[in-house]
């Protein structure tokens, strides 16, 4: 929704299901950073 990870459907064919596949949208490194500040804020 934010557009932080695209989303994409794979098909496995007869009998092997559905599933997805997740990327990040944008720098990995970007978003790891961006996740230790807001846990670093959040812990007591």
């Amino acid at each position: 929704m934010l557009g932080f990870v695209i989303k994409s459907e794979e098909n496995r064919g007869k009998g092997g299901g559905r599933s997805y596949v997740w990327e990040a949208n944008m720098d990995l490194n970007a978003v790891l950073n961006v996740r230790e500040e807001i846990e670093a804020k959040s812990a007591p």
